[in-house]
């Protein structure tokens, strides 16, 4: 199993739904990716899309975009 990634809490949730948010209304550019995700918070792409709230920010903020 890779050490690269770890597990989510809930308080990393928040961080990534409060990043795609800012995201959303501008705040953080106009490129949005899931490897941006998983650079910037250390999760793999599977983990930050088997989760609803942040699937649904991400699905979200792609359309502002």
């Amino acid at each position: 199993m890779s050490e690269r990634f770890r597990r989510m809490a809930s308080s990393d949730i928040a961080s990534v739904v409060l990043d795609l948010d800012r995201w959303a209304s501008g705040q953080l550019g106009s490129k949005l990716t899931w490897a941006i995700l998983e650079e910037r918070f250390g999760f793999s792409r599977q983990s930050l899309q088997a989760k609803p709230e942040i699937k649904a920010a991400y699905d979200l903020a792609k359309l502002a975009l």
